[in-house]
């Protein structure tokens, strides 16, 4: 997962990460086959949960992000790893 230049993260199966962040307007993208992105209004003191998924494309995965919620991750998180 990237923001412009920067990649944020990898996303995995089963794993998650944290990314901090100033307020204000990000665009996360996510490619392989296909690329999505999520533009999220980030505001100061707020936790925001972004799930990603993969479904399958002609040759590889199409990536997927989407807003989530606490009590999803709550919910998974006992079956999550922590990546670097």
């Amino acid at each position: 997962m990237r923001e412009g230049e920067t990649e944020l993260g990898k996303l995995v199966s089963g794993g998650y990460f944290v990314v901090p962040v100033e307020p204000g307007t990000h665009q996360y993208v996510v490619h392989s086959e296909a690329k999505d992105v999520l533009t999220l209004e980030v505001e100061d003191g707020e936790t925001y949960y972004v799930i990603g998924t993969v479904t399958m494309g002609f040759l590889a995965g199409r990536p997927n992000l989407s807003p989530s919620d606490k009590a999803t991750f709550d919910g998974m998180l006992g079956k999550l790893k922590f990546a670097k």
